[in-house]
């Protein structure tokens, strides 16, 4: 990952550090709900980690900063550099032209 990029990245996490911090489920979508006899179930938990809440609530599409989005896009990016990189690069090219620097190649 270029240093520009990880320092970025390193900037978005800390500009969230001081929001309510708890458990993050890390991918919420529709996919990861099932109907059980009990009613629904949130399934899919491999990517849950304690961090910022507003993670989940950006994922969701529910009302956030711009720091927010910013930090949710960062962990996108982060999590994706290495298996997922065409996405990556791609993601990290909006991060960094939303950040007002010049863009990643």
């Amino acid at each position: 990952m270029p240093q520009k990029l990880a320092k970025a990245i390193r900037t978005a996490f800390a500009d969230v550090a001081d929001t309510p911090q708890g458990v993050v489920h890390g991918d919420l979508n529709p996919g990861n709900i099932i109907v059980t006899a009990q009613g629904p179930a949130l399934i899919d938990w491999d990517e849950s980690r304690h961090d910022a809440l507003c993670l989940d609530r950006v994922t969701l599409g529910l009302p956030a900063t711009r720091a927010e989005r910013r930090a949710a896009l960062a962990w996108e990016i982060a999590c994706c550099w290495w298996p997922e990189p065409e996405c990556a690069r791609r993601l990290a090219r909006r991060f960094i032209r939303s950040a007002g620097a010049a863009p990643i190649p």
